[in-house]
């Protein structure tokens, strides 16, 4: 009787912590049923064919000859989405531990309080093992349908590439960004390759055929984010630009192009205004001697330009103290300060950088934050930063109108304003667009300076 006791509590509190991991795959989830509600939801799959000698990867995607699979369309209430998805969850997670715990309460084997433990937790990586077997099988199946090739399956010594996993997030926090992909890339001679993390299969591809049919043509309609991705985005980026597909990301596009395709003179003002700035700092360093921190110096640029040119109000991040070299802690991708720059910084970099890992993971990373989101506290930072300049957005629009005043927008933020009314998906906008502005200006500056570098140095050489 004191261990069917102690079994009931075990499986009470196993069925808690599966619990907290759905809640925290479900924060934001109703909001995502609504903004989906009676789309059109696209379940075609397709094979991605690796380069070999053979074989162009661009040309067989392409190839006439070889028939995708038909994509079924299928309109879906929010309610079965969410059931859908949630089932799918509740049967990986939950169902083999129970049906464990019933077999033997009911079956001829009864063994001992620890091994039972021990067996019911690991049922669910059992089970996700024989669904990569049944899952293998049928990519294998339609690979030879199709006349394709499947990528090359990463060989982990862990069971579920578990010790792939942690080399990837190991890596995001002590090497360049995506070294040790490429390492894998070159251990296993290819240029697409499937990390199977967890028995879930993730495609990572650098061959420029396979990047150029997914962005482009037919290939675009084929590689949406999918109701997964925008799960694990939800609650940080929300219904904005780069967390909706289709009809709802074609209605941010029409909302946002007035505004881009503006011809304004203005702006370039602004960009020369910060760049100017930037390139005195470099320059009175290097007079002095002094070491500086090239991301955080580009992050602060665009930072200052993206503000701006968004919301109308400089950070003014480059006038505040710089880390000095040698003293300064390291942040998510940089290094941290302490002033409110440095606590939005590092609260931007450090979501994003949570985000990625539960994108690493793949389908089962609600396991790794069974006791709360990863990244609640740094999105609650960023959100409570923009919400002030949201409604100060609004109060204006209300006040114009008011008035019956109508006035020129100023700033991508005011644009929003004026038409879109629910504050919160403005924040998730202007936050999809900042995040947008910030990381491809930083990457582009990043990427000159290691170019010019490798210049000086063949000319010295």
């Amino acid at each position: 009787m004191p261990n069917n006791l102690v079994f009931i509590v075990f499986h009470l509190t196993l069925g808690k912590l599966y619990t907290n991991s759905m809640l925290a795959m479900l924060n934001g989830r109703r909001k995502l049923r609504e903004n989906l509600e009676g789309q059109m939801i696209n379940t075609g799959t397709i094979i991605i064919a690796p380069q070999d000698e053979t074989r162009d990867t661009g040309d067989i995607m392409l190839r006439s000859e070889v028939s995708f699979p038909d994509s079924s369309d299928t309109k879906v209430s929010a309610d079965s989405l969410g059931r859908t998805s949630e089932d799918r969850m509740s049967l990986t997670l939950r169902l083999p531990a129970l049906l464990t715990a019933a077999a033997f309460r009911y079956g001829s084997y009864n063994p001992g309080l620890t091994i039972r433990i021990i067996l019911c937790v690991l049922s669910v990586p059992a089970t996700g093992f024989v669904r990569s077997l049944a899952s293998s099988w049928s990519a294998k199946r339609n690979a030879a349908r199709l006349g394709a090739v499947l990528p090359p399956v990463v060989r982990g010594k862990w069971p579920g590439n578990l010790d792939t996993a942690v080399g990837l997030v190991k890596s995001m926090n002590r090497d360049y960004v995506m070294q040790y992909m490429n390492d894998l890339f070159e251990e296993y001679s290819t240029k697409t390759l499937n990390t199977r993390i967890l028995w879930d299969d993730q495609i990572w591809t650098i061959d420029e055929g396979n990047v150029k049919f997914m962005l482009t043509g037919p290939g675009f309609e084929w590689f949406h984010k999918g109701y997964w991705w925008q799960e694990r985005l939800e609650s940080f980026l929300g219904n904005g630009i780069f967390n909706r597909d289709k009809e709802e990301w074609q209605a941010h596009r029409q909302i946002a192009r007035p505004w881009f395709t503006r011809d304004r003179i203005s702006d370039l003002g602004l960009f020369d205004r910060h760049a100017a700035d930037t390139i005195d700092i470099m320059i009175n360093h290097a007079r002095d001697q002094r070491a500086f921190d090239a991301q955080d110096l580009l992050a602060r640029f665009t930072l200052d330009s993206a503000s701006e040119f968004l919301f109308g109000n400089c950070l003014h991040t480059l006038q505040k103290a710089l880390p000095v070299a040698g003293k300064a802690k390291l942040g998510p991708k940089g290094s941290a300060i302490d002033d409110e720059f440095g606590t939005f910084a590092w609260a931007f970099e450090d979501t994003q950088v949570k985000i990625a890992r539960r994108t690493r993971i793949g389908r089962m990373w609600p396991l790794f934050e069974m006791f709360g989101e990863a990244y609640a506290d740094s999105n609650a930072i960023v959100h409570n930063w923009l919400k002030p300049l949201v409604e100060q957005a609004l109060k204006e629009k209300d006040e114009a109108a008011r008035l019956g005043r109508k006035d020129e927008d100023r700033t991508f933020l005011s644009h929003l304003a004026d038409n879109v009314d629910d504050p919160e998906s403005i924040r998730f906008q202007v936050l999809n667009m900042l995040l947008a502005g910030r990381d491809t200006v930083r990457a582009f500056f990043a990427h000159i300076y290691d170019i010019a570098q490798r210049r000086c140095r063949q000319r010295l050489h």
